[in-house]
């Protein structure tokens, strides 16, 4: 994968990809080709969440799911989260950009991957249960059917 760079750095801040739903992971791979950003952020929803899905992920995950960004091509990831005008989506940008330990870092890492030549589409997507948990997906789509995500997750 070309952006494996990338990946390990925003591995090193978020964590590798994970079922736990909870705290933060990256994922990256393939997306089927021709699949809407969000049907590949809600794809790694589930797979975040793992178990707790299982059985209620329509009812109780899914109503959270909301697409708060969407750009098409180069730009700077970082203004484009600062321009979120949801509510809800605004209060967790910080999770990937302030409440980790090496904010500054954590911000060099999205610009690295998402501010990419090679990237096609990203996309926000606000999640939680609609009670104690919220959080975000921050999700590109690359040349050649390749995504890579953050998600974040907190009460």
């Amino acid at each position: 994968m070309p952006f494996s760079g990338n990946k390990e750095a925003l591995e090193k801040i978020y964590g590798p990809s994970s079922a736990e739903g909870w705290g933060s992971a990256v994922f990256a791979g393939l997306a089927k080709e021709g699949e809407a950003l969000a049907a590949t952020a809600q794809k790694l929803y589930q797979q975040f969440l793992g178990e707790k899905a299982k059985s209620n992920f329509d009812s109780v995950w899914m109503p959270a799911f909301k697409q708060v960004l969407v750009r098409n091509g180069a730009g700077k990831v970082l203004e484009d989260l600062t321009k979120i005008e949801d509510p809800d989506a605004k209060n967790s940008v910080g999770l990937l950009t302030d409440a980790v330990e090496d904010s500054a870092g954590a911000q060099q890492a999205l610009s690295s991957a998402y501010d990419n030549a090679d990237l096609l589409e990203v996309g926000a997507f606000t999640i939680g249960d609609g009670e104690a948990m919220s959080g975000i997906i921050l999700l590109g789509s690359f040349v050649d059917n390749q995504y890579m995500a953050v998600i974040a997750l907190m009460d």
